[in-house]
């Protein structure tokens, strides 16, 4: 395989694990943000903290994966241009 050919592999997978990761904890359940009593809200309950601090942490790891796929995609254009151009020259 050529050069761009392995980069375009290595740049799909992490992009679409990206999207993913992004995507995935807009479809999580989020428990109640506030404890009630007697239907008056009076604390920010733990399990909303954690819950969203985990999706946070999934956004922020699917942002990362998202941008090192692109900049992978990108890198490997340019190769294959740079062997595109180099095979016409020499042949």
């Amino acid at each position: 395989m050529k050069k761009w050919e392995l980069n375009l592999i290595e740049g799909v997978i992490p992009l679409i694990i990206g999207i993913l990761l992004f995507a995935i904890p807009m479809l999580l359940a989020m428990p109640q943000p506030h404890k009630t009593f007697l239907g008056i809200p009076y604390d920010i309950s733990e399990e909303f903290i954690d819950a969203l601090a985990q999706r946070l942490m999934l956004m922020v790891v699917g942002v990362f994966l998202i941008g090192i796929g692109l900049g992978t995609l990108l890198n490997t254009y340019t190769i294959y241009r740079l062997e595109r151009r180099l095979a016409s020259q020499s042949g």
